[in-house]
């Protein structure tokens, strides 16, 4: 996975689908599914918290230990 750090506070489907190497539809999927944090909308599109992206992950690491 890519390093998030420098990216901003906000990111778009194609900045987390390069650094989770995800499809869009994947990412789609997920979030309807409530298995993955939902976007918020910034000016009509879709953008993710960077923190809600790693919380995610995080606790994902944890529950697989």
């Amino acid at each position: 996975m890519k390093n998030l750090d420098n990216i901003g506070v906000y990111v778009d489907m194609k900045i987390l689908c390069e650094a989770l190497h995800l499809s869009k539809s994947g990412i789609i999927q997920l979030c309807k599914r409530g298995k993955f944090p939902k976007p918020i909308k910034i000016g009509g599109a879709n953008r993710w918290s960077v923190r809600s992206i790693e919380e995610f992950l995080q606790a994902k690491e944890v529950s697989q230990c």
